[in-house]
C-alpha cells in the first residue's frame, strides 16, 4: 500500500474456513438465492450488464508446477491490482454470463497481476457497482491559494510520498492529503473542509493518513468510508455527522 503505518480499524484476514459466496437478492421481496460461483478461476468482479445479464469476471494463475511462491495480491476498485509481493505470475482473465442456472464462459485472455480483469472487454459491460465505487482515486486540483497551504501545512504527515489536493464535487470541496499511484492519486483519512479560506475538521471524525479512503457526495451529502471494503462509514451534511455504523459494509450511494 501506498500509506504507511497501523490503519485505524485493522481488517482481520479471514479464517481458513472462509470461502466466497454469491447470492441473487430479488429487492422487492427481500429473497436471496445462493448462486453458484464460476467454475473456473478466482471471482473478482460481478454485476449486471445494460441487458439484465449477471456477469462475473474471475482470474486464473498459472499451473502450479509454473506457479511462483505465493504472495498478495489486492484489486482496486478498477480490476487492476496493488501491494503485490513475490515473483511474477502470468495469470488468465475469464469472463462469464450466468444463464439457465449455469455460468457460460464468453471470453478468456491473457493477463498480469497488474491488469488483471481490466484485460477483458466483457469487464466494459458491467454497470454500477460497489467495488467501483469505493475506489480511493479523486480528481485531485491544485490548491493555489496561499493561506489555506500554511494551514495545511501544520498538518501534514510525515510520510514518504503525498500532497495535498482538493476534491470538489457540487458544493464540497475538501482539501485531502492523497499518495501517488501510477498517474492516479488515492484519497486517504487525512482530510479537511474548506470554507471560504479556513481549514475546519469533520466532527467525530476518526480517520488519518495510514488510513485508504472513498469518498462520494450526493447533493448536501457528504460519505466517506474505507476505500475497497466500504466499511465503517461516515455520512455528513454540512458539519454535522448524520449517521455512521461500525457493521456496514460496502456502503455507497444507490446509483442514479
Amino acid at each position: 500500500m501506498p500509506v504507511v503505518g497501523k490503519p485505524t480499524f485493522p481488517e482481520p484476514f479471514p479464517s481458513q474456513a472462509f470461502r466466497d459466496r454469491l447470492f441473487l437478492v430479488d429487492l422487492v421481496t427481500g429473497e436471496a438465492q445462493e448462486l453458484p460461483l464460476p467454475p473456473e478461476g478466482e471471482l473478482i468482479e460481478y454485476g449486471f450488464d445494460a441487458q439484465g445479464r449477471l456477469l462475473g469476471l474471475s482470474l486464473q494463475g498459472a499451473a502450479v508446477e509454473e506457479q511462483a511462491p505465493s504472495r498478495v495480491v489486492e484489486l482496486d476498485g478498477t480490476g487492476r491490482a496493488r501491494g503485490v509481493g513475490g515473483g511474477k505470475t502470468p495469470l488468465r482473465a475469464l469472463g462469464f454470463a450466468f444463464q439457465e442456472g449455469k455460468w457460460t464462459r464468453l471470453e478468456v485472455k491473457a493477463s498480469s497481476e497488474v491488469l488483471g480483469t481490466a484485460a477483458l472487454e466483457l469487464r466494459k459491460e458491467l454497470g454500477e457497482r460497489s467495488i467501483r465505487a469505493l475506489d480511493p482515486r479523486f480528481e485531485a486540483r491544485d490548491i493555489e491559494e496561499d493561506g489555506v497551504l500554511d494551514q495545511l501545512y501544520e498538518l501534514s504527515p510525515d510520510q514518504p510520498e503525498g500532497q495535498w489536493a482538493e476534491f470538489k464535487s457540487g458544493s464540497h470541496s475538501l482539501a485531502v492529503w492523497g499518495t501517488p499511484f501510477g498517474n492516479d492519486m488515492l484519497a486517504t483519512g487525512l482530510v479537511r473542509r474548506l470554507e471560504r479560506g479556513k481549514v475546519v475538521a469533520l466532527p467525530s471524525y476518526p480517520y488519518r493518513p495510514n488510513d485508504m479512503m472513498s469518498l462520494r457526495t450526493r447533493g448536501p451529502y457528504l460519505l466517506i468510508s474505507l476505500s475497497d471494503s466500504g466499511g465503517h462509514p461516515r455520512m455528513y451534511r454540512g458539519n454535522k455527522r448524520v449517521w455512521s455504523s461500525e457493521t456496514a459494509r460496502a456502503v455507497t450511494f444507490w446509483p442514479k
